[in-house]
């Protein structure tokens, strides 16, 4: 209150004070309203948590160190120093404050922030920031790495691509904090939530969706998000997503950045998406979810867990928790596994070669690669599965670009990119039998294995690869 007096205002909004506690009714009424407080307001005050707002501090602390050297043949040289303070920069990934999920969406909202630290004032605004450590007023500089800047997103969010991208890098931040009440990871970013699907429904004439923090544009790539760190990343101890989001992990993860140019490499169709809601507001906790999914599904049986990092068939494979490793009594075994191809990349990586000029030339090598989910069956149900990680099956193209000039490989290398996979995909999946094989790939499938299947003839394919025959139609919850 003294804070709000000094600035000269009248009204604060405090969420321990104005929500009713212990009313979840009264709780999602105002979590949902917490967007326009925050947008609205003056300024928000921030504290870190353990000291408040007014700690005891020594005052000289803030002063800067006079001391006197001789340096160069110079007597009584004076030379200031001024030593970096414990938390005089909240922009460190470690600072307390940082690490708090409920933070993120109140810095990413609110037009100011006065942030009262262990050891000092901080303030920031759209245009900078200032601090008792350094008073002089910084234009462009950062408390957070992505604070002030992202609130002017409504004007730097002109396309789909940029929207998505946005909330990439909110993700990337986002699911590395802490949350005391894990039911809060989408109401702690709802407000965040509905203003990228604002800027998407200016940015499209497509539905748009929200669904279980993804959303409806360019979906199918957004399943490939990946877990940081598989090690330290750990389930729920109660239901709070499907296993398709991200939001189902309690660890940091990469999402995917979805693009426009990269949609038409989409070989997997989601045919249905279903996301049931807590309350009135999509954007806060959620029940359940599935989507039911039209691709090839690949079932193998690898002589030993597939691991993080590649193995010796070309398979690399990246657990969401490294505990999924083979349960068997948890309903999500992988001695046997299925991977759901999702994705079909073209890149170019630059390669040193003796071609036959015998002389060393910087080459560029189409390298194609198939992304998707790996899959547990879940037994409850009949083409049923729950996502356990992500896959990428690497294949060489064979194909050696030799590149003389700079421009040259510039050229190929936007070519390479741009590459439409059609043309080369069934080369792709020949290849990549050949790597299946290795882990006991099966083709024929067992009936519980999948709701129906059709023939796939989107490629016209003669002598279609095994396994490219089938598309099947499962549900991922």
């Amino acid at each position: 209150m003294d804070v709000v007096r000094f600035m000269g205002y009248r009204y604060i909004w405090i969420d321990a004070l104005c929500i009713i506690q212990d009313c979840d009714e009264d709780w999602r009424r105002e979590c949902s309203q917490m967007g326009k407080i925050y947008r609205n307001a003056f300024c928000n005050i921030s504290q870190d948590r353990l000291h408040g707002l007014f700690s005891s501090r020594d005052p000289q602390s803030l002063e800067p160190v006079v001391i006197r050297a001789e340096r160069g043949g110079l007597e009584r040289s004076h030379w200031v120093i001024h030593h970096r303070l414990p938390g005089s920069d909240t922009c460190i990934p470690e600072a307390p404050l940082y690490n708090r999920g409920w933070v993120i969406q109140e810095w990413f909202m609110a037009p100011r922030i006065l942030h009262f630290g262990e050891n000092l004032i901080t303030w920031e605004c759209c245009e900078g920031s200032a601090s008792e450590a350094y008073p002089t007023y910084q234009p462009g500089r950062k408390v957070l790495s992505f604070t002030k800047k992202s609130s002017l997103l409504a004007e730097q969010m002109k396309g789909v691509t940029d929207c998505l991208g946005a909330w990439s890098y909110l993700v990337l931040t986002y699911s590395g904090t802490d949350l005391t009440v894990s039911r809060d990871k989408f109401p702690a970013i709802s407000a965040v939530s509905k203003e990228i699907y604002g800027n998407l429904q200016k940015a499209t004439d497509e539905k748009v969706e929200y669904l279980a923090g993804l959303w409806s544009p360019y979906f199918a790539q957004q399943l490939l998000w990946v877990s940081r760190n598989e090690a330290t990343a750990c389930s729920p101890a109660t239901y709070r997503a499907p296993s398709w989001s991200w939001a189902s992990l309690n660890g940091n993860v990469f999402p995917a950045r979805p693009s426009e140019l990269l949609e038409k490499n989409v070989v997997a169709e989601i045919l249905e998406k279903r996301v049931s809601a807590a309350g009135p507001d999509p954007f806060l906790e959620i029940t359940e979810g599935s989507i039911k999914a039209r691709s090839w599904l690949w079932r193998i049986q690898p002589t030993s867990p597939l691991g993080r990092g590649k193995t010796e068939g070309g398979i690399i494979v990246r657990y969401d928790v490294l505990d999924q490793e083979l349960n068997e009594t948890s309903g999500k075994s992988l001695s046997t596994g299925y991977l759901m191809p999702v994705q079909v990349d073209a890149l170019a990586i630059s390669q040193t070669l003796t071609l036959k000029t015998k002389t060393p030339e910087l080459c560029y090598i189409p390298y194609v690669r198939i992304c998707g989910l790996a899959l547990a069956r879940d037994a409850t149900d009949k083409g049923r599965f729950n996502r356990v990680g992500t896959f990428i099956l690497e294949v060489d193209a064979r194909k050696v670009v030799s590149i003389p000039t700079e421009e040259d490989r510039k050229a190929t290398v936007e070519r390479i990119n741009n590459m439409d996979v059609g043309d080369i995909i069934e080369p792709t999946l020949r290849h990549g039998e050949e790597i299946l094989d290795l882990h006991s790939f099966d083709p024929s499938l067992d009936p519980n294995d999948y709701e129906e299947y059709t023939e796939d003839a989107r490629y016209q394919m003669n002598n279609t690869p095994r396994s490219a025959q089938h598309l099947y139609t499962i549900t991922i919850v």
